[in-house]
């Protein structure tokens, strides 16, 4: 049984999945000779899942390639990394609970859980550079087809940011929510269950999904590739870059198009299954924080992408079209 208190020392060791199963269990009040009698494994794996969104596979995997990587704002020296706390993180991305709530949960004090897994949190968004990655010219989807992926925008819920005289800015007003928000940009390879393009978070009532396509860079990067996108009547304004809804196309077309955009809100569920993403986000600006509501989304959302990303290729993959 793992101890609950200890740190990483010991890599090989304590990145079994299995002991990183126990001591994710272990960490929230569980019985560990309760734990041990359950006849079904799975059964352990599903209460893990369901408090860190992720199985104990990807912890794993997620800790060894924080401790091998090269990227700098990723890597913890092995020494270093704290188990407990990267629960902390993926459990706060999964679950949000407030800050009484992760006191009440860990028994640790409420500056040192926060400043610990915004610590996570930053290295595991870092590897964004590693796993939100747009294909290279030798990549099999650059070969013949013409449409490489999916893109659409999703609309995150937030409190007004409090930067402005304004009670409520407009420029934050998302139309979906009918409320203060951010849009962020995404995009789906079409060929495997990978996201290869983030754009965001950017103020809802400035940037559409026509303005972010514009302006975010990524009709760009399409002019650039001669590649176009499947998205939905939100960029008509943009043919020779993305394919909408077409009057004109076969049936075959037709449904392919339509396959693609679920399968796009098939991910876009993914991400929304960490409630950090769902529910409305609760950071306002503050004078005296180093990063403001905005930095703040932006982390969490790609710290999910990130782990959504290691969830699809150990286990979870997106349908195929």
């Amino acid at each position: 049984m793992v101890d609950a208190d200890a740190t990483m020392k010991d890599t090989g060791d304590q990145l079994d999945p299995e002991k990183i199963l126990y001591q994710g269990l272990t960490l929230l009040g569980w019985d560990p000779a309760r734990l041990r009698r359950r006849k079904s494994a799975e059964t352990n794996v599903d209460q893990y899942r369901g408090m860190y969104g992720v199985n104990p596979c990807v912890v794993a995997q997620l800790c060894r390639d924080l401790q091998t990587t090269s990227i700098a704002d990723a890597r913890v020296k092995p020494g270093d990394m704290d188990l407990n706390k990267v629960h902390w993180a993926v459990h706060f991305l999964y679950r949000y609970p407030t800050e009484i709530e992760r006191e009440s949960t860990w028994k640790k004090c409420a500056n040192t859980i926060r400043d610990s897994c915004w610590f996570y949190i930053a290295k595991i968004r870092a590897l964004k550079i590693m796993k939100i990655v747009w294909p290279t010219n030798e990549n099999h989807l650059f070969a013949d087809d013409i449409w490489v992926m999916t893109v659409d925008g999703t609309h995150l819920l937030t409190f007004e940011p409090g930067d402005s005289d304004i009670p409520k800015d407009p420029s934050y007003f998302s139309f979906k929510h009918h409320a203060a928000g951010f849009n962020y940009e995404v995009g789906i390879c079409l060929f495997e269950s990978r996201c290869i393009w983030l754009s965001g978070p950017h103020k809802a009532g400035e940037f559409n999904d026509a303005k972010m396509f514009r302006e975010g860079g990524l009709k760009k990067k399409l002019e650039q590739t001669g590649k176009k996108a499947i998205g939905d009547d939100g960029y008509r304004g943009f043919p020779n870059q993305v394919s909408t809804a077409n009057s004109l196309d076969s049936d075959n077309v037709r449904e392919f198009k339509v396959r693609a955009r679920q399968r796009h809100e098939t991910y876009n569920g993914k991400l929304k299954q960490f409630a950090v993403l769902s529910e409305r986000f609760r950071c306002k600006n503050n004078p005296n924080d180093k990063l403001t509501a905005q930095a703040k989304l932006q982390m969490c959302f790609e710290a999910v992408a990130v782990l959504v990303q290691y969830k699809m290729e150990m286990g979870s993959p997106l349908f195929d079209i």
